[in-house]
């Protein structure tokens, strides 16, 4: 019984901590996606501002490596003449870029990298911000996340293991108690009892054993003192008779009568 009270709880608990594991490992890394992302995003509409406002091609550049720290994020601008400042893949082969030349600002968030990207109107052409952001950079701290929150169920599930097993004794214990005391009565010890406790049910089984173990001791000792007055009640009819017997003259007959 303790054993599968243990497997019980242990398989309950376990499908309700992964039902909570799971998607709170999936939050952790769409919030680290959203929190990277939203950096990427402010830092490009930072360089769309200085776009609109700067227009020295190399003061521009100085401010792009500026903003490029190296912490896994990347600065690129597109310019209205259609050069290239800052790193990164080229841009004018970019499927994205084209995107955003449209007039389209988005975000785009791939397994490998997200990438913020900005349309900038300078004069009667367009512009165009991409901020790219490394996987790396994107996932940061989700590892070191979910081995928490993973060691957190696990501790969970050994905590629900061992209170099950500490339950299951408290069950199982009075019950063998119970059926060590039901093999001492079997075997002859009469004064053998069991204790009432743990659940309602295992004292109310303790008491009725009790009570049975009683009720034979007083029938046994009825008996034994039926036995005793009906030996008493015959000493005395077979003793007058056994010297009858012997008072027969025909000594096979005495002998018979004897013996009966």
């Amino acid at each position: 019984m303790r054993r599968r009270i243990s497997w019980l709880v242990t398989g309950t608990t376990s499908v309700v901590v992964v039902s909570f594991v799971i998607p709170l490992c999936l939050l952790v890394r769409t919030l680290a996606e959203d929190r990277a992302m939203s950096s990427a995003d402010q830092q490009a509409r930072n360089v769309a501002i200085l776009l609109a406002a700067v227009q020295s091609d190399r003061r521009l550049r100085d401010l792009l490596d500026s903003f490029d720290t190296g912490a896994g994020t990347t600065t690129s601008v597109l310019t209205a003449q259609g050069r290239q400042l800052g790193g990164g893949p080229s841009m004018t082969q970019d499927p994205d870029v084209w995107r955003a030349l449209t007039g389209e600002g988005f975000r785009v968030v791939r397994d490998d990298e997200g990438r913020v990207l900005l349309p900038v109107v300078v004069g009667k052409k367009t512009a165009v911000v991409r901020t790219t952001v490394s996987g790396q950079r994107l996932h940061d701290g989700v590892a070191r996340a979910w081995v928490s929150i993973i060691a957190l169920g696990l501790l969970l599930l050994a905590a629900a293991t061992i209170i099950a097993r500490r339950l299951g004794s408290r069950i199982s214990d009075p019950l063998l108690d119970v059926a060590g005391t039901a093999h001492r009565l079997r075997e002859g010890d009469l004064d053998a009892r069991a204790e009432p406790r743990g659940t309602v049910e295992t004292q109310e089984l303790a008491r009725a054993l009790n009570g049975l173990a009683d009720r034979t001791t007083e029938l046994l000792a009825s008996e034994r003192a039926a036995v005793a007055d009906l030996s008493h009640r015959l000493r005395t009819p077979v003793t007058a008779l056994r010297l009858d017997a012997e008072q027969v003259d025909d000594e096979a007959v005495a002998r018979r009568l004897g013996e009966h």
